[in-house]
């Protein structure tokens, strides 16, 4: 962001801040003391100015580092369409799809919730809960479950802090204990589900998507229970999901 072609001159503290969403970008998570010492200023400035972007909401703080954040919805949507390995998950989305016929959806945890960042078109029998770029809660998706599983026992008791248990339907998990019961599951079996937790008659399988160690999102697929019965699901959408996720996982590591 530091080159510029305009006649007029610069304004110092929005290109500290632009600075710094570089640095971040390119190396983080990073701190205040390692951004300071990168771009030459103080720390007390580095501070004030990572404050306000946290603030709005543009990084956020992970593992004592600031990382950049997906939360602005505006630029989101554009965001996804020119990272480099977007591209990727919209063809594991849509081939995915494809195989099962039924439709799918790629999402990521942003400030604790679940950001649903792609998804294949509109199914008459899908409801409105499933529309892109629509926050949810982690606890009640199947999306979320997968993320939730892979997160540090810590991250996810700070999500549970935060945002609380809320219980959209009969069947969501509003107990912690019962909560985190779950996700040993979800670990050990590698895919997650939603039966009927988010909304009344729509069940939904996904498998998160691992680079290294790091946690990208999941990948799922979701239609009515009369299409999600527990033998399919076991038998055929639970493997699907995990062999979309892996596809992913492959193909970014190899578009390095």
């Amino acid at each position: 962001m530091g080159n510029r072609s305009g006649a007029g001159p610069p304004i110092q503290s929005v290109d500290i801040t632009c600075d710094i969403i570089d640095v971040i970008a390119e190396e983080g998570p990073i701190g205040v003391s390692r951004l300071a010492e990168t771009l030459g200023r103080s720390k007390s400035t580095i501070h004030d100015h990572v404050t306000t972007l946290g603030e709005n909401e543009l990084i956020v703080e992970r593992n004592g580092g600031y990382c950049l954040s997906l939360r602005l919805a505006g630029l989101s949507r554009q965001a996804k369409k020119q990272h480099s390995d977007f591209s990727i998950v919209r063809e594991a989305v849509d081939e995915l799809s494809s195989r099962v016929g039924e439709p799918a959806h790629f999402g990521s945890e942003d400030f604790g919730n679940l950001v649903y960042l792609y998804r294949t078109d509109n199914d008459a029998d899908v409801s409105q809960p499933y529309r892109p770029d629509v926050e949810e809660p982690l606890h009640c998706t199947a999306l979320g479950k997968a993320i939730l599983a892979f997160m540090s026992d810590e991250r996810v008791g700070e999500i549970i802090d935060t945002h609380g248990l809320e219980r959209r339907t009969p069947n969501t998990i509003a107990d912690r204990a019962e909560l985190l019961e779950e996700l040993e599951r979800i670990r050990a079996q590698k895919f997650a589900t939603d039966d009927e937790e988010l909304a009344n008659g729509m069940r939904s399988v996904a498998a998160p998507i691992m680079d290294d160690d790091d946690l990208i999102g999941a990948i799922g697929i979701f239609g009515p229970v009369s299409r999600f019965d527990d033998e399919r699901i076991d038998n055929e959408l639970s493997d699907q999901v995990k062999r979309a996720a892996n596809l992913i996982e492959i193909n970014s590591m190899f578009s390095e």
